[in-house]
């Protein structure tokens, strides 16, 4: 500190070298990227390549994004929360998204000889859902890019754009825009609750009628 502090050195100087010190530390690290968001089926878009070396698409997404910042994607509940349940996200994604995880059981797809092309299917007996977001993770710049699919949409087809790119995983994440609607009663059970409101009416006539 000798050469901001005169002799002799005093209390007050040392602090404000410190904090100058700690200021410049700050200043000098690089800020992260925000997420960013863009409509279409392409993330980066063709405008916004330059600076990337992977570009990735679902050919039915309505939206994507992706996070420069970011060198993995797994469809956990904090990704969720960080990328979809968010005021930027709004409203294009929607809310109440729940992260699936990777490739997880209900999502398979198919890849061609060189891993950068292919289909998927999303099997909603197991995934119980009537909207889902999927992602291709790949070791490019950016890392990943999440894509948007419409809802009652769960097949598709996935690329990757540039040349290079090979597929490392697909992270899933899901949620419902329609309310549950309680099940139609099948007949048998109308049957069954019809006989049963009726015993009880039954045996209600017969306690009134000796006054039980």
């Amino acid at each position: 500190m000798k050469w901001l502090c005169p002799r002799p050195v005093t209390k007050s100087c040392v602090i404000g070298a410190i904090s100058l010190a700690l200021l410049g530390s700050a200043a000098a690290r690089p800020v992260e990227a925000a997420p960013i968001y863009v409509n279409g089926d392409e993330c980066p878009t063709d405008a916004t390549m330059a600076g990337f070396d992977r570009q990735y698409s679902i050919t039915q997404a309505i939206a994507c994004m992706y996070d420069a910042s970011s060198s993995n994607i797994q469809g956990t509940a904090g990704e969720a929360a960080a990328y979809l349940n968010t005021a930027a996200a709004q409203p294009t994604w929607g809310t109440g998204w729940t992260g699936l995880g990777t490739d997880p059981i209900g999502f398979t797809f198919t890849k061609d000889a060189g891993n950068d092309d292919g289909t998927f299917a999303i099997d909603t007996n197991v995934l119980h859902y009537d909207q889902f977001a999927v992602a291709i993770k790949d070791g490019g710049s950016p890392k990943w890019a999440l894509f948007l699919l419409p809802v009652d949409t769960f097949t598709g087809d996935w690329h990757f754009l540039s040349s290079g790119g090979v597929l490392s995983h697909f992270a899933v994440f899901g949620h419902d825009v329609r309310p549950d609607i309680p099940a139609v009663p099948e007949p048998a059970t109308l049957l069954l609750l019809g006989s049963g409101l009726t015993a009880t009416a039954l045996t209600a006539r017969k306690r009134k009628r000796h006054g039980v």
